[in-house]
């Protein structure tokens, strides 16, 4: 009698303990499962927040329209200089990510000097964000210091990534007191000569 006693107090230890275990493991899947309750609420908690910030960018990508106030701004030119939009600028060139679009710049202010923009109250801006980092250190600003007229460059973009823009054309955004009055995109070297030599006789009848 003492050994099948004996053999019913063990088997009845097994059972506890193998009750305990499996309490245990009970314990362990509903932690676990908890935990992939939270990380699931916290990648879709981060999906929201991207998806709003897309949303935002998207309905702040408006491009600039006449009656538009361009904001204050400061870039540095091709020699690092930095340059603050001056109340006097009537013109404002600027190419995108567009080498057809420079071009074109380049053609029409061939000849020029070092003071030519300034004294036709003209700026030239360019969108430099879609050039690797490396190209522009080696070869698009080596080649920019070449010119001896001011190049703004816009590496992020920032102002300029609401800037209206048109595929192997030159925007012109004509400004008073920095408020957009005409908008116009430019296909040849000669328009964009007469466009600027124009600023420069409405500065004279302005004086």
């Amino acid at each position: 009698m003492k050994k099948i006693f004996c053999n019913h107090e063990a088997v009845t230890t097994t059972r506890r303990h193998e009750g305990h275990e499996d309490t245990k493991g009970k314990l362990r899947r509903l932690r676990s499962g908890n935990n992939k309750g939270k990380t699931k609420k916290s990648e879709t908690i981060f999906l929201i927040l991207i998806l709003l910030i897309i949303f935002a960018s998207i309905i702040h990508a408006e491009p600039y329209k006449v009656g538009t106030k361009v904001p204050d701004f400061s870039f540095k030119d091709q020699h690092g200089k930095t340059y603050k939009l001056d109340p006097a600028v009537r013109l404002i060139l600027f190419v995108g990510r567009d080498r057809r679009g420079g071009e074109i710049v380049a053609k029409a202010l061939e000849n020029t000097g070092e003071g030519y923009l300034a004294k036709h109250n003209t700026i030239y801006i360019i969108d430099t964000s879609g050039i690797p980092r490396l190209v522009n250190k080696l070869f698009v600003h080596p080649k920019l210091r070449k010119r001896p007229y001011k190049i703004l460059l816009d590496p992020e973009p920032s102002i300029t990534k609401d800037f209206p823009s048109a595929k192997d054309k030159v925007t012109l955004l004509y400004i008073n007191n920095r408020s957009i009055e005409a908008i116009e995109f430019l296909v040849t070297p000669e328009d964009v000569k007469k466009a600027i030599e124009k600023m420069k006789q409405e500065g004279k009848e302005t004086e």
